[in-house]
């Protein structure tokens, strides 16, 4: 079941909210009791579910929007999108660079959003340490369980002012497509991502949500946009027959 208990802070204290399996028991009419007790997830499905980002094209702007400074391609995959607790997996990502400014840094995080719902809640409290989404009925809290920067990217340069005006017929930006396509199928930037410890289990209850993704951003100078790409995720308990060399040894605490 899902809780909402004032008394039994959950989520580093940050909400006031829990979930709790309980076990009751009842013989007539005068004897009750019941257990509370923890549940673990069932292991996830062998079976890899990876994601491709088909390459796409983003237009850079100055931060104050009226002009435009050329544009990136973006690309990327990911081997496996259901992962356990663990269990390493690779990433892949491919750009170019059609605009007048540096990519400065490419960095991946892995995000892990916990929400509770509003409407389903006990508690009309709001807190300083939630942020709240009013049109979704939601609060909820943005934890960066794993950050990588200053990766290594091929086709970061900057461009001429004249090279980023050259009008690329759809030939060109095929061919274009497909030079990127092919960068992420050899691994021309392949980075391993290991999945914490501590990532709580993917889920989506009627009070509580948790969330995975990976989110990829090109830095770019300042005052200027940076382009973003997010991959949802499920984390839970590694497959049993998941290879050893992928996976840690230390103990996996269950969900809740």
């Amino acid at each position: 079941t899902e809780t909402t208990n004032n008394n039994n802070k959950y989520f580093n204290g940050r909400f006031g909210a829990s979930i709790q399996y309980t076990a009751l028991a009842r013989l007539g009419s005068n004897f009750t009791t019941q257990r509370t007790f923890l549940v673990a997830s069932a292991p996830l499905s062998p079976q890899q579910i990876p994601c491709f980002i088909e390459p796409h094209i983003h237009t850079i702007k100055a931060l104050a929007g009226f002009k435009s400074l050329g544009t990136v391609t973006l690309g990327a995959s990911i081997n496996d999108t259901q992962i356990g607790r663990g269990t390493q997996i690779r990433v892949s990502v491919a750009c170019r660079n059609d605009t007048t400014v540096d990519i400065q840094s490419v960095e991946i995080k892995l995000m892990e959003v916990i929400s509770v719902s509003t409407e389903s809640s006990n508690s009309n409290s709001s807190s300083d340490y939630l942020d709240t989404d009013i049109e979704n009925h939601q609060q909820y809290i943005k934890n960066t369980l794993l950050e990588k920067k200053d990766i290594q990217l091929s086709g970061t340069a900057k461009k001429t002012r004249k090279e980023t005006r050259r009008n690329r017929s759809p030939q060109d930006l095929d061919e274009e497509n497909r030079e990127i396509f092919h960068r992420l199928l050899e691994g021309d930037c392949v980075i391993p991502i290991l999945i914490p410890q501590q990532a709580r289990d993917s889920y989506s209850g009627n009070t509580f949500k948790v969330q995975h993704y990976l989110k990829l951003k090109l830095q770019t100078q300042a005052f200027v946009d940076n382009v973003e790409v997010k991959i949802p995720l499920s984390i839970g308990y590694a497959p049993e027959n998941t290879d050893p060399i992928t996976t840690t040894n230390d103990y996996i605490q269950p969900v809740a």
